[in-house]
């Protein structure tokens, strides 16, 4: 059938190649040696992977066994290379163990199950079947007077919280799969079909130990005559790499309860949906929102938004002058008063011989502190984004003289001799009594003001207002706050910069300095109208002889129109094959022993003694392979047999129609 099947795929192939060749250009005249060459490593190569993973046998021994067992190693395909593939939960040499012995009855007289609970390698519990066994069952077994069917009990497998396996009485309607196995029913039946009672015992069994427990899988059988072994691994220990996705599917400590209650299996998925739809980081999400899903194309664009700032530095001055009469018993002082950080104020104030002030002069109109202001200096105020630095302040009386008094001068830096602080003019009025002293006055002060200026970079502005573009992910300042077309509930918290002017340091704080962000939009669908017009051609028009493959084409010029070309490659040519695989029909004696609610099978059978199984086998060399009681049917041919098969389905889907009119109408057979 293989090679039946690789000859009538040929021409698809010779399509597909040409098609291939086209779309990428090349021309291949004399290809025949690198195809062959092809070829054969191609058959090389598939043999080796048929050799190990063609039978379930080989599948199993070669892959199953070592990604499950850690006591067997992996090998690469060609043997070179062997290396651990374990997963990684813990394993057991053999969890469950059956043991079995048959009597002269033909009953099993010994049925022991021994188990390894915590598959560490020692045997826990052993259970021993306290009675003969007269018939087997998928999930259980029958115990009837020996080497007959009277006196018949059913029992069902059963197990602990802990795994461990017993029996229990059961109803006829709960056990399946039933045969009789003593010799009311047959000669030597269990030892003619042993592996079939042992796999038919263990599964019930591992059936059972699952119903209460299915922290474990089974990942290998083994049998001899009279035992069967079971290994596994354990999963409900096993190493969770992602604890988030795991918490949100039925843990297996609740899962088994689907056994005894399966309808809750739909209300449990309706559970995991709802969750699963509402985390961005579950398969199920990505899978429900993608493009793919939805039908639509997509197109991910990427974009930033930058905040970038810097310190506009500028310098400003303040100054003034003027001429000013002033009393004086005998002194005059000087300071420049730092009212607040802002407002600074050019005073004097007159004193006696001993400093105190207003002798002989009165008081008149003073400021809050005593003194007299000359003028005011208002500098602009500070704000989170404007800094300033008052870098020159000075306040100058260049010439003092009149009324009786030695010519003076008087100066203050605020700078360097500090606010607030008086300072004495060198002009002295010796006379007694008021007298009157006229200076010219002036000040000066330079500001350097920083001011923050910044700009913002948004190249997401078009992405964000396109409505076929949908936002994927988002990160600010380095914070994940958009995952998966979902919010992650976190959010930034707003940073500082420290920038430097010519005033010095300041700090910037902003909410956020740089968002990154992934759009998904919608891109018209592909257009492959043209492709499907070349393909067109080429299917229907290819071709061969011998070793030319020929075929038609399409051509599209510049202005559109479509034009008929074509051509030939050069190709090895086919190898010969059947025209099917070879197959032969055999028929075999077989015992009905099967038990169901009415009986044996055997004993409503009109001619049980010639009951038979008929086997289709595939030819080795032309020849038919028959085992022990087989006798050939059908020798070696194109056998088909569609309309036996085709019978035996419409004779059961008949069987389940309504036969004696239940309804009291007659109906006709659909």
């Amino acid at each position: 059938m293989v090679e039946y099947r690789m000859k009538m795929l040929f021409v698809q192939w010779s399509r597909n190649i040409v098609l291939s060749l086209l779309a990428i250009g090349i021309s291949c005249p004399g290809i025949s040696g690198p195809i062959e060459d092809a070829k054969n490593a191609g058959f090389t190569s598939g043999n080796t992977v048929q050799s190990l993973f063609g039978e379930k046998e080989s599948l199993n021994t070669n892959l199953s066994v070592p990604m499950t067992d850690n006591t067997s190693q992996m090998k690469t395909i060609d043997g070179s290379t062997s290396f651990s593939a374990n997963l990684t939960s813990p394993s057991s040499a053999s969890f469950l163990k059956i043991l079995m012995q048959p009597s002269a009855s033909g009953d099993l007289q010994v049925v022991n199950v021994s188990q390894d609970l915590n598959m560490d390698g020692s045997i826990d519990n052993v259970y021993t079947v306290p009675r003969l066994v007269s018939g087997v069952c998928a999930n259980g077994y029958y115990s009837c007077t020996a080497g007959t069917w009277s006196n018949c009990q059913p029992y069902k497998w059963i197990s602990d919280s802990n795994g461990k396996v017993s029996d229990a009485t059961a109803a006829i309607t709960e056990l399946g799969g039933c045969y009789c196995i003593n010799s009311s029913c047959g000669s030597q039946l269990v030892w003619d079909n042993s592996a079939l009672v042992l796999k038919d015992l263990g599964g019930g069994a591992v059936s059972a130990i699952q119903w209460a427990n299915i922290g474990f899988t089974v990942t290998n059988v083994s049998l001899t005559p009279v035992t069967i072994d079971y290994y596994g691994r354990l999963v409900a220990s096993a190493a969770v790499g992602d604890a988030m996705q795991v918490q949100t599917l039925p843990p297996p400590v609740n899962a088994q309860t689907y056994y005894a209650n399966p309808g809750a299996m739909s209300s449990s998925l309706g559970g995991i949906i709802a969750t699963q739809s509402g985390d961005p980081n579950s398969i199920y999400y990505n899978m429900l929102n993608s493009s793919v899903v939805n039908q639509a194309s997509g197109e991910q664009k990427s974009c930033t938004i930058i905040r970038t700032g810097g310190l506009d530095s500028a310098s400003t001055t303040f100054s003034n002058s003027g001429t000013k009469s002033m009393c004086t018993d005998h002194f005059i002082k000087i300071q420049i008063w730092k009212e607040d950080d802002t407002t600074y104020k050019l005073q004097a104030l007159d004193t006696g011989p001993g400093g105190d002030p207003y002798r002989n002069c009165g008081v008149g109109a003073v400021d809050s502190n005593g003194w007299y202001t000359i003028g005011t200096v208002s500098l602009p105020p500070a704000s989170a984004t404007a800094q300033g630095k008052l870098t020159t302040g000075s306040f100058t009386l260049p010439t003092m003289t009149g009324g009786g008094c030695s010519g003076g001068s008087g100066f203050v830096d605020g700078i360097l001799n500090g606010f607030d602080l008086p300072v004495n003019t060198t002009v002295s009025c010796p006379d007694s009594g008021a007298q009157t002293v006229t200076f010219d006055w002036s000040y000066f002060f330079e500001y350097k003001l920083d001011t923050y200026v910044e700009n913002v970079n948004d190249q997401c502005q078009a992405l964000e207002s396109d409505p076929t573009c949908t936002l994927k992910d988002e990160t600010v300042d380095d914070v994940q706050i958009y995952l998966n077309y979902n919010s992650t509930g976190l959010s930034q918290i707003p940073s500082c910069h420290d920038l430097v002017g010519a005033a010095g340091p300041m700090q910037i704080c902003r909410p956020w300095w740089s968002k990154k962000r992934t759009y998904i939009c919608e891109t018209d669908a592909l257009d492959f109208s043209d492709l499907k017009t070349r393909y067109g051609a080429v299917v229907s028009g290819v071709s061969q002889s011998g070793s030319t493959l020929s075929y038609a084409d399409q051509v599209k010029d510049l202005n559109g129109n479509w034009s008929a070309g074509g051509g030939s490659i050069l190709m090895p040519a086919a190898d010969a094959a059947a025209t099917c695989e070879l197959s032969c029909r055999t028929r075999v004696a077989h015992e009905d022993n099967e038990v169901t609610t009415t009986g044996i099978v055997s004993d409503m059978r009109l001619d049980p003694a010639n009951s038979a199984d008929y086997l289709y086998k595939l030819c080795v060399n032309g020849v038919c392979p028959i085992g022990a009681g087989e006798v050939i049917v059908d020798d070696c041919q194109c056998l088909s047999g569609f309309q036996e098969a085709a019978l035996a389905i419409q004779s059961l889907r008949m069987a389940g129609k309504d036969t004696i009119c239940t309804s009291g109408v007659r109906k006709p057979v659909q």
